[in-house]
């Protein structure tokens, strides 16, 4: 009995508990939930205006000089002397070494005498022959005279006032003179021959002289015009090999820039060019340059395209392969857009702000110009417009659709 009384106090206790606590669940106040508003980013933005510009391409130059030459052994030897060292100044036909060289100077001396040789019997044979002609001459002066005597002779016979064996001697005399003329045409004739003959031998040798001679000039080898000596590998003593690079001889003149520029850069530049427009520009030190000519090519790699400009009197010598920055002045656009360069993502791209949203433009550029607030770069794209607003903000994930608050 007591313990049904202790389940009956229990089960009243617990039913009151849940019915108070569904009443005050029934009549508790309602929340509403806060509005979740999307994050946005604060930016900075410029407005830009399409208008004509003088672009201004700024980059990096490599000084080349193509007349550069580079000095090679004629042939498997010696290095004897060396006369110049790494960064000597040296002026045209100044020379820089020798090899060694008994071979060629025996192969000299033995075509020059086979040159003298050849000419003292060319000599002799003129002699001989200018001889035969003035005894050819004397010999047809007589055939004259014989022939005169010879039909006087006749007319005498004829008349009986000369006799059978007197004509008979006269005619023989002719006969006989006659036969000296042709030994002596025979004998011309034939000096003639061989004086051809000598003389393509004399032009043979001749070439042997010459060819004997630059491969003892090739073992003493000389500066073709003024420049600075780079790349000097020998001392002496030196065993070498037949084409061996010995040095490298850096012209005075002949350097030029080698300038990578963006393929619509070269399009604009080599147009110009073609219409004898000209395209000048200035390095870092100030010297001032000229593009003479454009590659036939597009670096595969890296999408540019080389340039190659002159250099206009520099200051000082130019020190080759060095690198240095250039600025060329571009033919004027007519609609160009400038901004700053922290508004070129990617290097074609930059961000249009519409509706507080940012809407990525691909752009092609032209290069740059100074500005009072820096560096800007001139632009142009088919979807720009005067008056848009361009992000000049660097965003770690700019993308398009991405939601921005342009603040001042």
């Amino acid at each position: 009995m007591q313990l049904f009384s202790r389940l009956v106090l229990t089960g009243s206790i617990l039913g009151a508990g849940l019915g108070g606590f569904y009443l005050l669940n029934q009549t508790k106040p309602t929340i509403e939930p806060l509005p979740v508003s999307a994050p946005s980013w604060r930016v900075s933005a410029t407005t830009i205006a399409l208008r004509p510009e003088n672009p201004e391409f700024r980059g990096f130059a490599t000084v080349e000089n193509p007349q550069q030459q580079v000095i090679t052994a004629p042939l498997s030897t010696r290095v004897v002397e060396v006369y110049v060292a790494n960064g000597s100044r040296v002026e045209a036909n100044q020379p820089l070494l020798l090899l060694n060289r008994p071979d060629a100077e025996a192969q000299l001396n033995q075509a020059l005498a086979s040159l003298a040789d050849i000419r003292s019997q060319l000599n002799q044979r003129t002699m001989t022959e200018t001889k035969d002609r003035a005894a050819l001459q004397l010999d047809r002066e007589a055939l004259a005279l014989l022939e005169a005597k010879r039909d006087r002779l006749i007319d005498l016979r004829s008349r009986g006032l000369a006799s059978d064996e007197q004509l008979e001697t006269a005619r023989q005399a002719v006969v006989g003179q006659q036969l000296q003329i042709n030994r002596r045409e025979l004998t011309l004739a034939n000096s003639q021959e061989t004086q051809t003959t000598l003389l393509a031998q004399l032009t043979r040798i001749e070439s042997d002289v010459r060819l004997a001679r630059e491969d003892l000039d090739a073992m003493q080898p000389s500066a073709t015009v003024g420049g600075v000596i780079a790349e000097l590998t020998v001392t002496p003593g030196d065993r070498i090999n037949a084409n061996q690079a010995l040095m490298r001889l850096i012209p005075d003149n002949g350097y030029e820039l080698r300038i990578a520029v963006p393929q619509p850069v070269a399009d604009r530049i080599q147009t110009a060019l073609k219409a004898n427009q000209p395209i000048e520009g200035q390095m870092l030190n100030g010297d001032l340059i000229q593009v003479e000519r454009i590659a036939g090519l597009v670096n595969a790699r890296t999408g540019a395209v080389d340039l190659y400009a002159r250099i206009s009197q520099p200051a000082q010598q130019p020190v080759l392969g060095a690198i240095t920055n250039v600025r060329i002045m571009l033919p004027a656009l007519p609609e160009i857009a400038a901004v700053p360069t922290d508004a070129l993502y990617g290097g074609n791209t930059i961000y249009r702000i519409r509706d507080n949203h940012l809407e990525a433009l691909e752009v092609t550029t032209y290069g740059q110009r100074d500005a009072e607030r820096g560096t800007e770069i001139l632009l142009t794209s088919p979807a720009l417009q005067s008056g848009d607003q361009i992000l000049i903000s660097r965003l770690p994930a700019a993308i398009t659709g991405l939601l921005v608050e342009v603040v001042e």
